[in-house]
């Protein structure tokens, strides 16, 4: 091997040492969007029984965070931010998807 083939101790061979990390989480994923878009759109299709919901976990990394997007999608409206816990939340998001079908809506 020469000597010009070899890295020198400041050099690496990858741009972003990052993404190797287990907690790394790239800003998009590349090539899935037009995939997710059309995976909603043939579930909206087939049922009324399934609501579903694009959450994007970078911006709402918290359990409660998560449901409380899949309250307001169902739902109509956000969850109040305290006073609830996750489980209240759940059910009520539940319950009001349940009325909503009894009413035909």
């Amino acid at each position: 091997m020469r000597q010009r083939d070899t890295l020198r101790y400041d050099q690496t061979l990858f741009r972003d040492r990052e993404v190797f990390e287990f907690t790394y989480m790239p800003d998009e994923l590349h090539h899935r969007d037009a995939q997710i878009r059309e995976l909603f759109a043939e579930i909206e299709e087939t049922t009324q029984q399934i609501a579903p919901v694009y959450i994007n976990c970078q911006q709402h990394r918290t359990p409660f965070a998560v449901f409380a997007c899949i309250f307001e999608a169902v739902v109509g409206y956000t969850p109040p931010a305290t006073g609830k816990h996750l489980d209240e939340v759940v059910g009520l998001a539940a319950t009001s998807k349940k009325n909503f079908e009894e009413l035909g809506i």
